[in-house]
């Protein structure tokens, strides 16, 4: 895991701002950073285009300067040693891919938005776009303060992003001393599989309540051996919930009053790549502190 070069995008709102800020000093302190503006061109309908033509290139132009001075204003404010500056015209979400892409950076910022109020409910944000298509790990820099990371919560599943998640939270237990809480959730529709399998009578038996500690306990086993190598064990802490995933990760967030949740991203194949997973998705709707996104490695893919 690294952090040597970041890209933040930012849309000159005070959220973006903040994110900027914190994203140098806090998530990637040292990094080299790509500060980038996405300028969207609004395009007429192809019906209406000999009526209203595109904007002159003139216009586009004196907008790209503007934004360019403010990238620049911006780049003056933030603690990092090189900083590039990058405008360029196209969806946010698109632009800050290709960004990454070209700059093989380690990962992209962004805040939440905050220009048109109830835009977060919906899907096709900037944050749940990137986490769609991005290759490399999306931040959500929201809920901010300043102040080091002191408590880190790592939402592990059974699934091929569970040891991306687990190294990204070893690599905060190493680099800042911050405490971390390994979380999985064993879901209802787990939940009742197992008890079913067991034979246990759901309603809150003791057959019920028995199955409910063995899988806790093995659970916490799989858990503590996945996260703890690397990180000092008195760093690192699991724990076990039951219930749906998106509530508990947020519930364990605002419990431990964390500065950090890393969830991950599914990226099991071509079509799952486009597709945000409801537990990234909820957490990143429903957060209050900033979330790192991840998925595994490009080679571990199956297409």
């Amino acid at each position: 895991m690294k952090l040597d070069r970041i890209v933040i995008g930012t849309d000159f709102s005070d959220a973006s701002i903040a994110a900027a800020q914190w994203g140098v000093r806090r998530f990637a302190p040292g990094a080299e950073v790509v500060l980038v503006h996405a300028l969207t061109v609004p395009q007429s309908p192809h019906f209406l285009t000999g009526r209203f033509p595109p904007p002159p290139a003139t216009l586009i132009a004196t907008a790209q300067a503007g934004a360019e001075a403010r990238l620049y204003e911006l780049s003056s404010s933030i603690d990092a040693e090189r900083v590039w500056l990058e405008t360029r015209i196209g969806r946010p979400w698109h632009v800050l891919g290709e960004v990454a892409a070209a700059y093989d950076a380690d990962a992209v910022v962004v805040g939440r938005h905050g220009v048109r109020p109830g835009v977060w409910g919906r899907l096709g944000s900037t944050a749940e776009m990137l986490v769609r298509t991005s290759e490399v790990p999306v931040l959500l820099a929201t809920g901010l303060h300043d102040a080091k990371l002191r408590h880190v919560v790592a939402a592990v599943d059974d699934s091929d992003v569970a040891p991306t998640v687990a190294a990204w939270a070893r690599h905060f237990a190493v680099r800042d001393a911050v405490r971390v809480t390994a979380l999985h959730v064993v879901t209802s529709a787990v939940l009742r599989g197992v008890l079913a399998r067991a034979g246990a009578a759901v309603g809150g038996s003791d057959e019920d309540e028995e199955t409910r500690n063995v899988v806790r306990h093995d659970a916490d086993r799989w858990v503590e051996g996945l996260i703890g190598p690397g990180a000092s064990a008195d760093r690192v802490a699991s724990e076990i919930a039951f219930g749906e995933a998106g509530e508990e990760i947020l519930a364990a967030a605002e419990r431990h009053d964390c500065d950090l949740i890393v969830v991950g991203g599914h990226s099991a194949g071509v079509l799952t790549r486009l597709v945000v997973g409801g537990v990234a998705a909820d957490v990143l709707r429903g957060a209050e502190c900033p979330v790192l996104v991840v998925k595994p490695p490009e080679d571990e893919l199956v297409d």
